[in-house]
């Protein structure tokens, strides 16, 4: 009798054969799905924010609010960016946030912190509608948004 050296593994009945669509259309598929997340990323804007300290005093009907922050990235605040501010008093998710514009270029100290100078948009109207009245000092949190860019051109820079 004739001796058989092929081993039989049972792999071709228990997988059978490949599609033939998965294998002419796979790439194109996978293409598509590669191209439909980059033209997603080219519509999402994707804020750049700093974070910070905020200080708002009220004296003789006008309120002055002073933001500090750290001096890292501080060269990209100019006059007229948007600012949002949740005070200490006041739970952002009851009360909102106040909306604020920065006035002045920001001013360096010794301690390695930035001063900035920002005015109410609003005035003391939250973004929730109520009205918060610091007494005569109140402290929050601020986000100074610096630059609002689309999440596509921030990948194309790495």
């Amino acid at each position: 009798m004739p001796v058989n050296n092929t081993i039989d593994t049972g792999h071709d009945e228990v997988l059978g054969e490949k599609p033939v669509w998965f294998i002419r259309y796979g790439n194109l598929i996978l293409l598509i799905m590669v191209l439909g997340c980059l033209s997603f990323t080219a519509i999402i804007h994707y804020p750049d924010v700093m974070q910070g300290r905020v200080e708002i005093r009220h004296a003789a009907n006008a309120y002055t609010v002073t933001a500090r922050l750290p001096v890292y990235g501080a060269g990209k605040i100019v006059p007229g960016q948007r600012v949002y501010i949740i005070l200490d008093k006041y739970p952002a998710a009851e009360f909102g946030e106040l909306l604020a514009t920065v006035t002045d270029k920001p001013v360096q100290d010794t301690t390695g912190m930035v001063t900035v100078k920002l005015r109410l948009s609003t005035g003391l109207q939250s973004t929730r509608g109520q009205t918060v009245g610091p007494d005569e000092w109140a402290t929050g949190a601020c986000s100074i948004v610096v630059s609002k860019e689309r999440v596509f051109k921030k990948l194309l820079r790495i």
